[in-house]
């Protein structure tokens, strides 16, 4: 039998351990963090890639469950390489209370059978 584990709030700028679970600022949680291995330069560039596609992977999951798809299409134009404020807007995406606003309802009527509902 496993002992449940604290899951912790995520903050910007928290430090994380490997397979380390948090929440985001809506209350979902993370994948675990990626493994974290600095006995070689190469090895502490793959960590930072792995960290960094970490943190723009669960930004899309983020803004998938938000419904957002701005935000999701700029997160995974930037999933291959991306740069130092994608990394920030989406840290901040997840984290940052601040950064988070209601998604607009569509503006145009619904079509078809979600018309006839309404």
């Amino acid at each position: 039998m496993t002992t449940p584990t604290c899951v912790k709030r995520g903050s910007v700028g928290m430090r994380l351990a490997a397979g380390e679970v948090v929440t985001t600022t809506t209350g979902r949680s993370t994948s675990p963090f990626p493994k974290i291995d600095l006995e070689s330069n190469r090895k502490a560039t793959n960590t930072l890639q792995r960290v960094q596609q970490w943190l723009i992977a669960n930004a899309i999951s983020e803004a998938s469950a938000r419904d957002d798809g701005f935000n999701r299409r700029g997160f995974e134009a930037a999933l291959k390489s991306p740069s130092p404020a994608d990394l920030d807007c989406a840290e901040l995406y997840l984290f940052d209370a601040e950064f988070l606003r209601p998604v607009q309802p569509r503006l145009l009527k619904p079509l078809g059978a979600q018309a006839d509902a309404l």
